[in-house]
């Protein structure tokens, strides 16, 4: 089995059988780990435990960001009135 990471899934992950459906484990299973990736796709996370005898997969919803800057500005310009007047 091949794993892989960061493509969106909208569940967390996604296994790919590639038509062979008569295998125990699929053949590529992705993982993604970003929930509400970019605030606009509504998607889960996922994490694979790997266990002695197989896997299972744990799924994760977003919660709301703790914290948003006034008025949507970057960090840098939030911050740089403050850095700036305590470096004198």
């Amino acid at each position: 089995m091949i794993v892989r990471a960061h493509e969106v899934s909208q569940t967390g992950y996604e296994q790919h059988w590639l038509a062979q459906h008569d295998r125990a484990d699929p053949l590529v299973v992705t993982l993604f780990s970003a929930p509400h990736y970019l605030d606009m796709f509504k998607n889960q996370a996922a994490v694979m435990h790997v266990l002695h005898q197989g896997y299972q997969f744990q799924q994760f919803k977003h919660v709301p960001h703790p914290f948003t800057l006034p008025s949507s500005i970057s960090a840098i310009t939030h911050t740089l009135p403050e850095v700036t007047e305590k470096g004198k």
